[in-house]
């Protein structure tokens, strides 16, 4: 039984893994931003990336976590569950970067532009 879900995982992560590679757009067209300054423009490029990696990061756990939940008894659900409302409370977190940056870039390009005002 153990073999066939060991299979079943590799199988799952293998198709995952090709899935995620498809790309329909550029870095360039993407983050080619011509209305906003090089600063503004080069600290959305890296946020970028690092949400990328994070996100990865973040499935890669929750995979984890899932196996363990699938696998472990009634008491070690329990545990399961416990750990993954810290998860949960990043994952929001980690959605919710974009907005945050957003904010802080347009207070960056208005203060470089002399304006003080936010909205």
């Amino acid at each position: 039984m153990k073999s066939i879900l060991k299979k079943l995982l590799i199988i799952l992560f293998v198709i995952i893994v090709n899935i995620a590679n498809v790309v329909y757009a550029s870095p360039s067209d993407i983050y080619n931003n011509t209305t906003g300054n090089g600063i503004v423009s080069a600290g959305q490029y890296i946020a970028g990336w690092i949400r990328y990696g994070a996100v990865a990061i973040a499935v890669g756990v929750l995979m984890v976590k899932g196996i363990k939940f699938l696998i472990s008894s009634p008491e070690g659900k329990a545990d399961a569950k416990k750990e993954m409302i810290p998860w949960a409370i990043g994952v929001v977190i980690l959605f919710s970067m974009n907005v945050i940056i957003n904010f802080v870039a347009k207070i960056a390009n208005n203060n470089l532009n002399g304006n003080i005002s936010v909205s």
